[in-house]
């Protein structure tokens, strides 16, 4: 046995002979204080053995415990139970081996840890081949010594079988689910000139919002509305979603997809995706107003050469706790940051480009009180944007009020140069180009009509607001005919059956969830 262990279990023979040497170091020292009280004891009583009267008169021993003759002295080392100590210490060698076995490949535990690793590979974007690099395994073979850590290719297979597996369970929760929402984007990778299609698939989990990406495929052929509309149909045949399950489809604003949902599911069923509405809003503001993109890239500029420059960007480190932040071409609201974190530092970022010749000229005091006054006007769209982009509550039945509300703020506020009042114009211009018939958008109307907290009250047009009751009251006698009695009134009607028509209607919302993107 102890030759096996020496072989394939160094480990635990190290373990085992730790505990053998504690056993016999603990029985040693149990004989050594018994064989000291014997001879204390014997000691006292030689010493005491003129006033002792009989065999059996009681003695002390130096403990303080009274015994007497031909009775068994019982000693107790402090901390050590003689009964308990040994099951304590000693390793059970079946439960050692049963752990072991554990660790196989196949087993419990093997299993269980090798999912977490697929787990956290997938859930952080790493390559599979983060298994096979060299602290990696380092760090497996500490926490988990008998765990053999399978390959690459392993784990690939895993993958596969597991895509499987959630795709089946998935595919089960489709044909349960009533409602279903996808949002799906169109993209061209730049670098490697190929394109990509999503589509997204979001629902009512329970009580929770869900939403799962059913696949990211590489687009080949041209970006047809016919190839797209194929493609559509193509991935909901995959994963059994009939065309009555979905509720909506949100895309772009680009013609071809617009074209390929509305002949995949019909028009009424297609909504725009408010915050690439919103994108375009800020971006043709900006590109309006004379003077105002030369400022910015000004600004770019300087935080362009602060990330190139390493000595620059320690200098900052070392004065102010906050960094520069850099744009994004296709995000507004990342140009937002970049001049709000650039107003905010501006003193230090002028320190430090004062001491280098070469670096980009700094903004003037009355640029800066432009760019002060632009990101005033900019301030309410982007607080939009971002209640817009949320991912785990409903946000369609916000839309036109969130919409009236970004006027009414806009026009309040004060800008006392000509740079930001014709920002301000050309934004209005531009929301009332893009959203000035959000009323007459049946979902957006519906939406907002059934929201307790909204119902008719942000309505600007009667009209819009009365085709939405009336498409209410039709929805009404269509699921409850029961409820079609016309001696009821309008609100009545409507406030007997708004959990129910809540529960249908508002899951459309959930498209809304590709704002972010």
């Amino acid at each position: 046995m102890r030759g096996h262990l020496s072989v394939a279990h160094a480990s635990i023979l190290t373990d085992i002979t730790d505990t053998e040497n504690e056993d016999e170091n603990l029985s040693n020292k149990r004989g050594h204080v018994q064989g000291s009280l014997y001879s204390s004891t014997k000691k006292f009583k030689i010493e005491a053995g003129s006033s002792a009267s009989t065999s059996k008169q009681s003695s002390v021993n130096v403990l303080g415990q009274e015994t007497t003759a031909g009775s068994t002295c019982s000693t107790s080392i402090p901390g050590v139970s003689s009964s308990t100590s040994r099951s304590k210490i000693t390793k059970n060698i079946k439960d050692v081996f049963v752990n072991i076995k554990s660790f196989q490949e196949g087993d419990v535990k093997h299993t269980k840890l090798t999912d977490k690793i697929l787990f956290v590979i997938c859930k952080d974007s790493q390559p599979l081949t983060t298994v096979e690099r060299e602290g990696f395994r380092e760090l497996i073979a500490y926490v988990a010594p008998n765990y053999k850590l399978p390959c690459r290719k392993i784990f690939a297979r895993h993958l596969d079988q597991k895509y499987e597996k959630l795709s089946g369970d998935y595919e089960d929760i489709f044909k349960t689910v009533k409602n279903i929402t996808l949002t799906t984007d169109l993209w061209t990778d730049t670098l490697n000139t190929r394109s990509f299609l999503r589509v997204t698939a979001h629902f009512w989990k329970g009580s929770e919002i869900a939403s799962v990406i059913l696949g990211v495929y590489e687009f080949i052929t041209s970006h047809t509305a016919a190839n797209l509309q194929e493609k559509l149909r193509n991935v909901c045949q995959e994963w059994g979603i009939t065309i009555d399950k979905i509720s909506a489809v949100v895309t772009d604003n680009a013609a071809n997809i617009v074209k390929a949902v509305e002949d995949f599911i019909g028009k009424k069923y297609h909504l725009r995706c408010c915050a690439h509405k919103i994108n375009f809003v800020a971006e043709k503001s900006i590109k309006g107003v004379a003077g105002l993109p030369d400022l910015i890239q000004k600004v770019k500029s300087i935080v362009t050469w602060f990330k190139q420059s390493n000595k620059a960007s320690d200098e900052l480190r070392a004065a102010y706790e906050l960094k520069l932040k850099q744009d994004v071409n296709t995000k507004w609201n990342s140009t937002f940051y970049m001049l709000q974190r650039f107003i905010q530092i501006r003193r230090v970022v002028h320190d430090i480009l004062y001491n280098y010749p070469s670096a980009p000229p700094m903004v003037t005091p009355q640029e800066l009180e432009k760019l002060t006054e632009v990101c005033d006007v900019l301030k309410p769209l982007e607080k939009i944007t971002r209640e817009w982009s949320a991912e785990k509550y409903v946000t369609l039945s916000k839309v036109i009020p969130m919409i009236h509300g970004l006027v009414d703020q806009l026009q309040t506020v004060d800008a006392n140069n000509g740079m930001a009042e014709e920002l301000k114009r050309e934004m209005l211009g531009e929301i009332k180009q893009r959203f000035d018939q959000v009323e007459k958008v049946p979902m957006f109307a519906i939406a907002t009509l059934l929201d307790p907290s909204l119902k008719k009250i942000d309505f600007q047009d009667p009209v819009a607001c009365s085709r939405a009751v009336h498409l209410v009251k039709n929805m009404l006698q269509q699921q409850r005919p029961q409820y079609s009695n016309p001696d009821i009134t309008e609100t009545e009607e409507i406030a007997s059956n708004m959990a129910s028509l809540c529960r249908e209607i508002r899951k459309e919302p959930q498209a809304l969830r590709s704002l972010s993107k």
